[in-house]
């Protein structure tokens, strides 16, 4: 019996980014599914050219003292001998973001600020096929998020008279603490994974206005860096980015 192809699905291109380029992210349906905008001045994606075919995502979960967490790999061929990929390796070399597109579905995203991918190893493929294999990892707390929307924004101008709430994406949120319908507070570890009580944690806090329906997003001190205690966070003072 032939197979039928046209079920299969396939990664059809893969795209990088990197952790240090702002970004703002937003729920979608769910917490699996997120939009993002991105300033529309940056160049947010760079394609990556793999060989047809090559592209292979997998992800499993697993226990650990510090929850439930899931391990991404990503492989795939870039065409043409090691000496011609030398520059495009190192570019790759650098914490990343991940965007893989599929032939069905939406795409996906690894890594994140804070929780970045890495190319873990460059391999020489085998001698029948020209082209080098590249292997990226993510270890994460929740799967792959699906990307169901990509939206460029202008930022506002200073003399605008309105002002633009600077909103990063962080890494996985680890912890969420919903107080009532309108006081949410998320934790994000630095390395994707903390114990509650470790100085290690950028936590935020929405707030929405019962009058308006909208959220305002706050940051621990008015700071995204990771140095503060999950246990403690009801006993910071929260204050938008500046």
């Amino acid at each position: 019996m032939n197979k039928n192809t046209n079920l299969a699905i396939t990664i059809t291109s893969i795209l990088f980014s990197y952790p240090d380029i702002p970004l703002s992210i937003e729920d979608g349906v769910d917490r699996f599914h997120k939009n993002i905008s991105y300033d529309s001045a940056t160049n947010l994606w760079t394609t990556i050219p793999i060989t047809p075919g090559s592209g292979y995502f997998e992800e499993k979960d697993k226990d650990s003292d510090a929850g439930l967490l899931f391990e991404q790999k990503l492989k795939f061929v870039l065409p043409g001998e090691d000496d011609s990929n030398t520059q495009f390796f190192d570019l790759l070399r650098r914490p990343l973001l991940i965007k893989i597109i599929f032939s069905k579905g939406m795409p996906k995203l690894m890594g994140f600020q804070g929780n970045p991918a890495r190319a873990e190893r460059l391999l020489k493929s085998s001698a029948n096929d020209s082209g080098s294999e590249c292997v990226i990892t993510c270890i994460s707390t929740e799967p792959a998020w699906w990307i169901s929307a990509e939206t460029p924004y202008s930022p506002s101008s200073p003399d605008s008279g309105t002002t633009t709430m600077k909103i990063f994406l962080k890494g996985y949120c680890a912890k969420i603490d919903s107080v009532d319908d309108n006081t949410i507070y998320r934790g994000y570890p630095e390395g994707g994974t903390a114990f509650e009580n470790d100085s290690t944690w950028a936590i935020e806090l929405l707030k929405r206005n019962t009058e308006t329906g909208e959220w305002d997003i706050l940051w621990a001190e008015g700071n995204e860096e990771c140095i503060f205690k999950w246990s403690d966070r009801l006993f910071y003072d929260y204050k938008y980015l500046i």
